[in-house]
């Protein structure tokens, strides 16, 4: 039995409006904002399982 195949591509519509590249981000305001957003979190984190990992240490001294 053969398989159908996908309908053909079509062009996009022009309908539905794309976010201009200049746009600042829906968070915070501005892009420099939001990357130090993530940035700090990601530090938190890495904070946080390093003191994890060093009290569930098993077998090794404080």
């Amino acid at each position: 039995m053969p398989r159908e195949l996908a309908p053909p591509m079509t062009a996009p519509d022009d309908s539905t409006p794309t976010p201009a590249p200049d746009d600042p981000p829906p968070l915070l305001g501005a892009w420099r904002n939001l990357y130090a957003l993530v940035l700090g979190n990601l530090a938190l984190l890495i904070v946080i399982f390093w003191a994890l990992t060093r009290s569930f240490n098993v077998g090794e001294g404080p």
